[in-house]
């Protein structure tokens, strides 16, 4: 298997250290989503990757983002921020 260079990880990298903020990602099946979603947090000692085609992993989104920084352990940073 040919290893692909994502042309989206430095942006998500980028992204993640210098705004310290959630990133979204969207597209077809079988692009690499969760490839580079794991890739880009592996950055990190603690990040979360979240899948929307788990049905509990879905509550959490339509509850909000409290609910995310919850199960995240984030609640006091959600609290700090007033995000």
């Amino acid at each position: 298997m040919v290893n692909m260079k994502r042309i989206y990880l430095e942006v998500i990298r980028e992204h993640l250290s210098k705004l310290r903020q959630m990133v979204f990602l969207m597209g077809p099946r079988q692009v690499g989503k969760t490839t580079i979603s794991l890739d880009a947090g592996g950055d990190w000692p603690k990040h979360f990757y979240f899948n929307w085609d788990n049905a509990a992993e879905r509550l959490l989104f339509l509850k909000g983002s409290e609910a995310i920084a919850a199960q995240a352990g984030s609640k006091s940073f959600y609290q700090k921020c007033q995000c």
